[in-house]
């Protein structure tokens, strides 16, 4: 990957809504069991893009 823009999408978050009011709702106010439920205890910055980071997950994956 040599560039890019925001996370992306979170999976099972809901749709497109949920997606939308995450994006909304300032971090602190945020459920922490929804933060526990879908991120593993750690509330995921959607504007954040860490290539280095997406790079190792998709090192995974490759054969």
């Amino acid at each position: 990957m040599l560039s890019g823009k925001g996370y992306g999408i979170i999976d099972d978050i809901g749709g497109v809504w949920s997606l939308q009011d995450y994006y909304d709702t300032p971090k602190d106010k945020v459920d922490p069991e929804m933060i526990d439920w879908l991120m593993g205890g750690e509330a995921i910055d959607l504007d954040k893009f860490d290539k280095e980071e997406l790079n190792q997950r998709m090192e995974q994956y490759k054969n």
